[in-house]
């Protein structure tokens, strides 16, 4: 989920609890924004059902988190948390409130299994997304996607991790990386081996040519995306922090590069664009340097 800033009211009889819990969230460094969103609307609930007093009963609460009949378990799993934690909240100041418990959802099982690629793997898939062309709808493409992938492998960063960096963010003088509101908001520096370095100094006035329309709403150069969204145009400057369309889009568009390299199109065979993390982390570094270039 998108970690979005939250700037709307809250209007139940709890709704001004609602807003010192969500600062307080805030206060000890919490992003907290998806989960006002959820909290908002489960204020604008409260109002629907004509709560009165400052309390949390549980017929109401319970209500609000049955599960949707299209809504996923991680999904429910995030309302409940979210209830769950401004329950416990209420009941620390003294208020009655019903606190439901995490067994209300049904168990996540996370299929994911990290897949350590080879080095033949990895240069099959590095050759695959170089024979990449241009196409109407993604005319970056063949500029962006070599240095998408070898940014995932040679630094080991996360695929919302270069998807959102900005020019600013890329000093290729001296061979620094910075990555801003990174997982638990915090910022790094990254430095790219130096076969990486090289590579990045050969495209990147190619890449700053390729925009057009770089100013939109008065935006300086520096802020335009650094890797873009070589699949819709229109999406080319996000800011920090909009994490879900350009990984959405980067996923859906992933196993085509797979199957270009060899692979059968069979979910259980691809290998999942989360895989380079894991093989980064194992990987040594004169042959991860060797194999970026």
């Amino acid at each position: 989920m998108s970690s979005r800033e939250f700037k709307g009211r809250f209007r139940s009889p709890v709704g001004s609890l609602m807003e010192q819990f969500v600062h307080e969230k805030q206060a000890c460094g919490y992003r907290y924004g998806e989960e006002a969103h959820l909290l908002a609307r489960f204020d604008r609930f409260l109002c629907d059902e004509a709560l009165s007093q400052c309390e949390l009963p549980r017929s109401i609460s319970r209500k609000w988190l049955a599960k949707q009949t299209h809504e996923s378990v991680s999904t429910h799993h995030h309302r409940i948390c979210a209830v769950r934690q401004f329950a416990m909240y209420m009941c620390r100041l003294g208020y009655t409130a019903d606190v439901p418990d995490r067994s209300l959802a049904a168990k996540r099982a996370d299929s994911f299994s990290p897949r350590i690629l080879t080095h033949a793997e990895i240069q099959q898939l590095f050759h695959a997304v170089d024979q990449l062309t241009p196409t109407a709808r993604a005319p970056l493409r063949h500029i962006i996607m070599p240095e998408v992938f070898r940014l995932l492998y040679g630094c080991g960063l996360r695929l919302g991790e270069v998807l959102h960096l900005r020019v600013a963010d890329v000093d290729l003088d001296r061979g620094v990386l910075t990555v801003l509101e990174a997982k638990f908001g915090k910022d790094r520096l990254v430095p790219p081996a130096l076969p990486l370095v090289q590579r990045l100094q050969i495209v990147h006035p190619m890449r700053t040519s390729s925009h057009r329309r770089p100013a939109a709403r008065g935006a300086s150069q520096q802020s335009i995306g650094y890797t873009g969204n070589c699949y819709s145009g229109a999406q080319s400057r996000m800011p920090v922090g909009a994490r879900g369309r350009a990984s959405t889009i980067f996923v859906t568009r992933w196993p085509s590069i797979p199957c270009c390299a060899g692979y059968a199109r069979v979910p259980t065979s691809l290998p999942s664009c989360r895989c380079w993390r894991p093989t980064w982390a194992i990987s040594l570094w004169p042959e991860r340097s060797a194999i970026c270039i």
